[in-house]
């Protein structure tokens, strides 16, 4: 096995599939970075199943996490984006919902499937909860397709730096090719094609 081929096998595993050996190393970097710093996350591409399928590998790992509490976002309104805040908040006193150090508020991260479907104003209310209250420990991760990605491209500046992005490509002829050889090698065959087809990659013939 050629030493790019290597670098291929190492995204197949227990951690699921990953197009390309630059998305495992980044899928490590961006879950240390949530469960250890309280980063937020936009998880974007072009392609919607390439989309559905990191972002499945993403939740999974992250509800796979000890002490952290992941919860589906879906307020209805700003009311409602507000009432779950306040709920986040309560029982901290200023200083703690300030300070991130001092606080005994859980880790939470908030999962928002599809992006686009909250406002631009809604999501810079959220960026500025997090930003001003640190001691909430809540973070977002968000799954942004082409549309999501155009809606909110300025907005996610307001989070800043704990803004991680993370936009992923479809695969080309050349990685789809030997990822399919690599996992014929491996046993995973069968599920990276199923994959690689769902993504609209066309194998060569044999």
């Amino acid at each position: 096995m050629s030493n790019e081929e290597e670098l291929f096998a190492d995204g197949l595993g227990p951690d699921g599939i990953f197009l390309r050996a630059a998305d495992r190393r980044r899928f490590d970097f961006v879950l240390r970075a949530v469960r250890d710093e309280g980063a937020s996350l936009a998880l974007s591409s072009t392609n919607d199943e390439v989309l559905d399928h990191y972002g499945r590998l993403v939740i999974k790992k992250l509800r796979l996490i000890p002490d952290l509490q992941v919860e589906v976002f879906l307020p209805a309104n700003t009311e409602a984006l507000l009432d779950r805040f306040n709920e986040i908040l309560a029982g901290l006193s200023l200083t703690d919902a300030r300070n991130a150090a001092s606080s005994p508020a859980p880790r939470r991260v908030m999962i928002a499937h599809d992006g686009k479907a909250i406002s631009a104003r809604d999501l810079q209310l959220i960026a500025r909860l997090i930003q001003d209250f640190p001691g909430a420990n809540t973070s977002l991760v968000m799954l942004l397709d082409r549309a999501g990605s155009n809606l909110h491209e300025k907005t996610l500046e307001n989070f800043g730096q704990r803004m991680l992005r993370w936009p992923v490509d479809p695969p080309t002829r050349a990685e789809g090719d030997t990822l399919i050889k690599v996992s014929r090698a491996l046993g995973f065959e069968v599920e990276v094609k199923k994959l690689l087809s769902a993504t609209g990659f066309t194998a060569e013939a044999a």
